[in-house]
This record gives structure tokens, C-alpha cells and sequence, in this order.
């Protein structure tokens, strides 16, 4: 707590971001410890119930790194994922950011408003995602999800989407992508 504090008294709004993504992942990650052992401990040493507990787990590897919902503010924000993050930028000139080790470790996200209009111009840092502005936009691919116009982005079979957003009506689109070429 009092690393968040300090971050809001010093309007470090990038790591008080950071540490709401942190501490999220932390309860998920306790809650998810708690459920495990409590499990076992009603189990015993029934071997039937070993078997499906163990089944049950491999069922679970993909709940690893849970989904969160990031918001920012008014201003001009930077939003971190670590992956299947729902984000949300608000005003400003937002910057979108993707934590992994490396491309085939991307594991997709939603952006829910990516803007691109003067004073409300979003960008998204997709790292080595891509070897080229060409590349990503070979894999991109308007459409509509939920009924809203959305641009989505495969990533290695992993999705990229922005909400709200149509690539092919961006004039400007280099100005929205940051690439480590």
C-alpha cells in the first residue's frame, strides 16, 4: 500500500499502473494457491480423488496470468499487459504496452478504445511482435466484434484487438505502432 500511496502522492501514474496490475495478479495468484490446497486437504489420500484433481489441473494451466481490466484516466496514459488484458485508455494520447519474453510468448489483448484523432491519439507498442509496419499490417484484418468496427491483429495465432479502430481508414497508421526494427 504504501508504494501505491507514494506513487499517487508523486502522480507517477505509469507505476501506480503497474503496481494495480501487479497486486491483481497476486490476489488471483493467493486465491488460486488457497483453492489448490483447500482441494487436497478434502481429498486426503483418496486415490479416485487424486486422479481428478490432477485432471482438473491440467484443465486449469490456462487460467496462469489471468485476464484484468485496466483503466486509465483523462490524460495521457500508459497501459501495461502481461496478456489477455482488457485495457481502456480513456482521453489522451494513450500508450499501450505488452510484457513478454518473446513474440511466441504474446498471449493477446483487447484494446477498447485505440483512437487515432487529433487529441485523443493512441499508440501501441508492439515490440518485436513484427518484423516490419508490413508484416503487421499483412496480419491485420477489420471487422466487427460485439457490433463495433474492430481491427484484429493475429500474433502468432494470438489476438491483438483493437475496438473501435479500423486500420484500413488510418492515414497515418506508422504513428500508431511502435516497432523494434
Amino acid at each position: 500500500n504504501g508504494v501505491v500511496d507514494t506513487c499517487l502522492k508523486e502522480k507517477d501514474y505509469t507505476t501506480h499502473n503497474f503496481m494495480q496490475w501487479y497486486v491483481g495478479e497476486q490476489i488471483e495468484e493467493e486465491a488460486l494457491a488457497r483453492t489448490l490446497i483447500d482441494k487436497l486437504n478434502l481429498i486426503g489420500n483418496d486415490k479416485g480423488g487424486l486422479y481428478l484433481f490432477d485432471r482438473d489441473l491440467q484443465g486449469m494451466t490456462g487460467m496462469a496470468g489471468g485476464k484484468n481490466d485496466l483503466q486509465g484516466n483523462a490524460g495521457d496514459d500508459q497501459l501495461v499487459s502481461s496478456g489477455l488484458d482488457v485495457l481502456n485508455g480513456g482521453k489522451g494520447d494513450d500508450l499501450f504496452k505488452f510484457f513478454y519474453d518473446a513474440p511466441e510468448d504474446f498471449r493477446g489483448t483487447t484494446i477498447e478504445d485505440f483512437n487515432t484523432r487529433d487529441g485523443d491519439s493512441d499508440v501501441a507498442d508492439v515490440g518485436s511482435l513484427f518484423d516490419s509496419l508490413d508484416d503487421l499490417l499483412a496480419s491485420a484484418s477489420v471487422g466487427k466484434v460485439d457490433g463495433e468496427t474492430a481491427t484484429t491483429i493475429d500474433v502468432g495465432g494470438k489476438d491483438l484487438v483493437l475496438l473501435g479502430y479500423n486500420i484500413n481508414k488510418d492515414k497515418n497508421v506508422a504513428d500508431h505502432f511502435i516497432l523494434d526494427v
